[in-house]
């Protein structure tokens, strides 16, 4: 059986490589703890945390291993679970509509921080992630704006088909001059 050769890089890259082998594994293991003691002891609002936490586990996780990769899922588990922190929190100065306006918002920055984290690590990966962060962003900002805003979006929610319409029509006229 052919045994594992050790790097010749120098030992602190081997370090660093057993390092990243075993931040995954043991990630896993606090994952799990951490959601069956929710459940187990019962402990209410608690479990509403979960995403966000699992979100800054796997933010961390991309750092340590310096992939990008996780900073997607991270993002989203955060944008997710500070948003349910929002929709959740106690305070009368809130109307129902803002608390769902600030779940958009909170959402909207959970894709907006992924190419940032990517950036922050030397990757120029991820820009798509603006997109679904400008809706997300835009739709917080219109159920914050209260009545007007939710005309605008119910504006949008009638209309939108027809930019699907217009977006075709212009790939049409473009593949014609091509």
């Amino acid at each position: 059986m052919a045994e594992r050769q050790p790097k010749t890089e120098g030992p602190s890259s081997l370090t660093e490589s057993r390092l990243n082998e075993r931040i995954g594994p043991v990630i896993i293991i606090l994952i799990g703890v951490f959601i069956f003691a929710v459940q187990y002891f019962n402990l209410g609002s608690v479990g509403l945390s979960v995403p966000l936490i699992l979100g800054v586990i796997f933010i961390v996780w991309g750092y340590a291993a310096r992939n990008s990769g996780l900073f997607v899922p991270g993002g989203i588990l955060g944008g997710v679970g500070l948003g349910l922190l929002m929709l959740t929190m106690e305070n009368e100065l809130v109307s129902e509509l803002s608390k769902v306006g600030l779940f958009f918002l909170s959402m909207g920055v959970g894709w907006a921080i992924i190419p940032i984290f990517s950036w922050s690590i030397g990757r120029r990966e991820h820009v798509w992630a603006y997109i679904p962060a400008g809706i997300l962003g835009a739709m917080g900002i219109l159920f914050l704006l209260g009545s007007a805003g939710l005309e605008v979006l119910e504006f949008i929610g009638t209309y939108w088909p027809l930019a699907l319409v217009a977006v075709g029509v212009y790939f049409l006229i473009r593949q014609r001059r091509a």
